[in-house]
């Protein structure tokens, strides 16, 4: 790996001190942005949503006390509460798409190493608004939601989209699934 290249993660409010790289940090959590550079003032924040959209697109935003709960999807917030959880806030965010973000905050011609993809599902959405021919990754980790089984995750729509992309499937860690850029890229 060379010094140029770079981490994308999205979706990932905890900075975590365990990698080594800087990177991007895309989380649309309120507060992100003080709180990587308390703890990781080298990483790039940007605190937005996500998705495959243009122009002044806001979604509401599901704040849990437990942040691995946030979401922007109503039905899962409401699922969420009636099992318990407490809601902190619901806040209108601003989305853009992953490459107009990364337009305005990847160095020119920076290689990028990881996207690290955990958006609480919309991760099809956030892939669909990448430009796969400008910003392509040497590996995707992603999660494909559900106990599917291999078959099923073969066939689901995020595997089929990044075949189409270039990426192989290579393994399966829970409910998270690593892509690999095939050889003829």
């Amino acid at each position: 790996m060379s010094i140029a290249e770079q981490i994308i993660r999205l979706g990932f409010p905890i900075p975590t001190s365990y990698i080594k790289r800087d990177g991007i940090v895309i989380d649309a959590l309120p507060g992100t942005k003080d709180l990587y550079n308390k703890f990781r003032p080298r990483d790039i924040v940007v605190e937005t949503g996500l998705g495959n959209c243009s122009g002044d697109t806001k979604l509401t935003y599901w704040s849990f006390k437990e942040n691995a709960l946030n979401t922007f999807d109503k039905d899962s917030a409401e699922r969420t509460i009636e099992k318990g959880f407490e809601l902190v806030s619901k806040t209108e965010i601003p989305i853009c798409s992953l490459k107009s973000v990364l337009d305005n905050n990847l160095p020119k011609g920076q290689a990028i190493e990881l996207f690290d993809i955990d958006v609480e599902g919309f991760d099809f959405d956030v892939l669909q608004s990448n430009d796969w021919d400008k910003y392509h990754p040497r590996v995707i980790s992603i999660e494909i939601d559900g106990a599917l089984s291999l078959k099923e995750i073969c066939n689901h729509e995020i595997s089929i989209y990044l075949d189409k992309c270039g990426y192989d499937l290579k393994c399966r860690l829970w409910n998270t699934c690593i892509f690999v850029q095939q050889e003829s890229r």
